[in-house]
């Protein structure tokens, strides 16, 4: 497969990402405040980290500002169309780690949600006593006298 490198969104002239998943910056001029000057700062391929949830993600600085970006994502708004506007990218197969085209596609978080249900990727809920678990709070104002304050008064009650 040829590599394709194209513009991140909203990070256009900074980084590209390509269409097997790897992220680039670009070379540019960089501005520092402190010392009122400019350097040149070559281009290089981002590392990568894995975040708690199991996604790929990178870091991306604009305006002195850091960005934490998923590569998947990056790469379905620059080259899989969203006709329908669909807010989320699922990964067809259920690896997180698989961010080949071909394993991307625009949903809706509802359909993101069945689908993930469908490839048990989350867990199901078991049925429990919702009565033994919970309570809730009943919450009593009075007036004690006239120089204190409101009190309040928590009565712990079970459903």
């Amino acid at each position: 497969m040829q590599e394709i490198w194209k513009d991140v969104k909203d990070f256009d002239g900074l980084y590209q990402v390509n269409n097997l998943g790897v992220v680039r910056s670009l070379d540019r001029q960089v501005y520092h405040p402190g010392n009122k000057s400019y350097h040149y700062r070559q281009g290089k391929i981002l590392s990568c980290r894995i975040n708690n949830c199991g996604y790929i993600s990178v870091r991306l600085c604009k305006g002195g500002k850091v960005y934490t970006r998923f590569p998947h994502r990056l790469m379905a708004e620059a080259f899989i169309p969203n006709p329908q506007n669909k807010g989320e990218t699922n990964h067809r197969d259920g690896n997180k780690l698989n961010n080949t085209l071909e394993n991307l596609e625009w949903v809706t978080h509802s359909e993101n949600m069945i689908h993930a249900y469908e490839k048990d990727l989350v867990k199901k809920r078991t049925n429990t006593n919702d009565q033994k678990l919970f309570y809730i709070p009943k919450i009593i104002r009075c007036r004690r006298s006239k120089n204190e304050k409101n009190r309040v008064q928590i009565k712990r009650t079970n459903l």
